[in-house]
């Protein structure tokens, strides 16, 4: 008898490769033209066609399923920019629970964790309802928040010379009291991911805090 795997990593990396795209299509932060629809979890999701924005996202996932392996990701954050380069809103996906390995019990999760992964396509539809429009010239980053020791071995691992990680800067990572709209929390035996957004309530304000590893868009 051949038993069954589930490469858990690729299940998330696959996962927030689809919440990035519904994201930046959901926030208008791109023309509607450079996205096209594709049945992700049995609905229709929007998902950006334009090589640059993919090479970045694509990057972003190859460093994070590596820290996923390495069981060291602790929580990635999608990050929007308002046009005066200030934080103005924060979707964080906090990571809990996650081996890199699966036992043949577990392969019969992934139904489940495929409609969670459907719910919050079509919970986020619902909450971009209640949020602010980003101004235009908004931008946005990837943050990932890892140790220390695995963000200066990245910097020392060939695979990441071309796409370096930085620190992120204090201000980028950090609302001071936002409004917080929960999204969705997925928990099963063979991970927990917690999924909120941070609303930035201050039109000017600057913003402090966190340590974790980010790199430019």
């Amino acid at each position: 008898m051949i038993e069954q795997t589930l490469d858990i990593p690729a299940v998330v990396v696959e996962f927030l490769e689809v919440a990035v795209h519904v994201l930046l299509h959901s926030r208008k932060l791109y023309p509607d033209g450079i996205f096209r629809l594709k049945k992700k979890y049995g609905v229709p999701v929007h998902v950006s066609v334009h090589p640059e924005l993919n090479k970045y996202i694509t990057n972003s996932l190859a460093a994070i399923k590596h820290l996923l392996i390495a069981e060291d990701l602790k929580q990635v954050d999608i990050c929007f920019f308002n046009d005066k380069g200030l934080l103005a809103e924060r979707f964080v996906f906090y990571l809990k629970n996650i081996s890199p390995f699966s036992t043949d019990s577990q392969v019969s999760f992934l139904p489940h964790l495929k409609e969670s992964f459907r719910a919050f396509c079509l919970k986020l539809s619902v909450n971009s309802n209640f949020m602010k429009s980003l101004p235009k010239g908004s931008t946005f980053k990837i943050f990932i928040h890892t140790s220390e020791a695995s963000s200066l071995a990245m910097n020392e691992d060939s695979a990441f010379q071309q796409f370096p990680w930085i620190e992120a800067e204090k201000r980028d990572v950090t609302i001071e009291n936002p409004k917080i709209f929960p999204v969705r929390n997925i928990e099963t035996d063979i991970m927990n991911i917690h999924i909120y957004s941070e609303e930035n309530n201050a039109s000017n304000s600057d913003v402090t805090m966190p340590f974790e590893i980010s790199s430019d868009s």
